[in-house]
């Protein structure tokens, strides 16, 4: 007789289905992360230290890092501040 354990196919199908998800969800995380890293490097501060900062901060803690600079860091950049609303035909000529 044999004593080994049978291992059932189904068993392997769903493992195998289990790896495969758990390898998209690593490189989804990591091209979301490799864009933000690409987005500081190529981003105008308004100081040097806030690049450094951002660029270290998402590169040693990549998740919290992540979401706080889509938080917080992006708008220490330049050129991000809020845009002014058109003037509409009613406001023209007013003071």
């Amino acid at each position: 007789m044999n004593n080994m354990p049978q291992i059932y196919p189904y068993i392997i199908e769903y493992c195998t289905r289990f790896m495969a998800s758990i390898i998209l969800i690593a490189i989804a995380l990591f091209l979301i992360w490799l864009v933000t890293i690409i987005d500081i490097v190529k981003s105008d501060f308004k100081t040097n230290a806030d690049k450094i900062v951002w660029f270290f901060f998402v590169m040693i803690i990549p998740p919290l890092g992540i979401l706080l600079y889509c938080i917080i860091g992006r708008s220490q950049k330049i050129g991000t501040e809020p845009v002014k609303r058109s003037t509409r035909y009613r406001d023209i000529g007013r003071d």
